[in-house]
């Protein structure tokens, strides 16, 4: 199966489709669907984002050499479950871990910045556009409070922008790879 897509020639994701490619891969992995026909938690960025988390998950006491509090499981199972259900609506966040064992998701484009941090049970959320109003909760993280942020988030600093952007939206045809 031959393969193209639409980022820069020296991105992770063109990266990644040369290790694939090169395999000889007979199927593609579902971390290389088109963006705009499956779930967005299915491309690239939602794959190696989960990862990431689950990764952050394995920092002990200390991971920053400062005296940080290691990342608990079920601080970074809180935190893979708000990001699958956050980058279903959004672009992908950068992922952080904090010194006091919680994992930070931001969110920043020239309209403004958000950031969520995730706890075992709530988030502090802060959204900071640059004009308007700034918000500020501290919750628990339901689906209903998730899809609320989703939503400021998306009307306030990607008001510009349509759809889930990702950094590989692949296409696949029979005519060879274009890069």
């Amino acid at each position: 199966m031959d393969l193209a897509f639409d980022n820069a020639v020296d991105s992770p994701t063109s990266a990644y489709l040369a290790r694939v490619a090169l395999a000889g891969w007979a199927t593609v992995p579902a971390c290389v669907q088109p963006v705009k026909a499956v779930d967005i938690a299915l491309t690239y960025e939602g794959v190696m984002g989960d990862r990431y988390i689950a990764e952050l998950g394995q920092l002990g006491d200390d991971w920053d050499g400062y005296g940080a509090s290691a990342i608990e499981s079920q601080i970074a199972t809180q935190a893979r479950e708000t990001f699958s259900a956050l980058v279903r609506r959004l672009p992908a966040p950068d992922i952080s871990p904090n010194p006091n064992g919680t994992i930070s998701l931001e969110w920043s484009t020239q309209l403004g910045t958000a950031h969520l941090e995730i706890g075992k049970s709530d988030g502090s959320f802060y959204l900071k556009p640059n004009t308007g109003e700034s918000y500020y909760l501290k919750t628990p993280l339901t689906s209903f409070a998730l899809s609320s942020m989703a939503s400021l988030i998306s009307s306030q600093i990607y008001a510009d922008q349509a759809g889930p952007l990702s950094i590989g939206n692949f296409s696949f045809g029979s005519d060879g790879a274009r890069v």
